[in-house]
């Protein structure tokens, strides 16, 4: 999230509070030569990854192996969606669970692991957070067809970079 409350240089990690002082994010990183723009991450988000994270020492990501996005409204009429809910499925990634699971290009996905899908952010966190290796169902609409599929899931790989660790500081 996004905040122009003042964060100071080196103070990236405190939380971020609203008027009533209640926690509403963690202050990660700011923008110094952007008006002091800082951005924070949502204390919701930060609840559902610390206890992974204490668990497992890391968060490792699950992924589907789709390329998502709304649906907006031509696509709706199009795909012959009654709203705008969901994620529109634009392709597939080759070799993915999603691939072997039979989901195609226009597909909308409308539920995931008895959850409704509302918009593509929405199944992508929810898809990053199951687990690897996990099956999950998901509602799908193909057409005027709504189906459920099994779908495993896969691990999300980090960038290259990444990979190295964390960042270092210049001498």
């Amino acid at each position: 999230m996004q905040t122009d409350a003042a964060i100071n240089q080196g103070n990236s990690g405190g939380p971020l509070l609203n008027l009533k002082g209640e926690v509403v994010g963690i202050n990660a990183a700011i923008r110094a030569n952007a008006n002091n723009i800082g951005f924070a991450i949502p204390i919701n988000m930060v609840k559902e990854l610390l206890p992974i994270l204490l668990r497992e020492g890391k968060v490792t990501r699950s992924q589907l192996g789709l390329v998502v996005d709304p649906v907006n409204e031509s696509e709706a009429a199009r795909l012959r969606r009654p709203d705008r809910k969901g994620a529109w499925i634009k392709s597939v990634v080759s070799g993915s669970g999603a691939e072997k699971a039979g989901l195609a290009q226009d597909d909308v996905i409308l539920g995931f692991d008895g959850k409704t899908v509302i918009d593509p952010n929405q199944l992508s966190w929810l898809a990053s957070l199951a687990g690897v290796g996990k099956t999950v169902t998901m509602r799908v609409q193909r057409g005027t067809k709504v189906f459920d599929v099994r779908v495993t899931l896969s691990a999300l790989q980090a960038p290259q970079d990444e990979e190295e660790g964390p960042p270092r500081l210049p001498p």
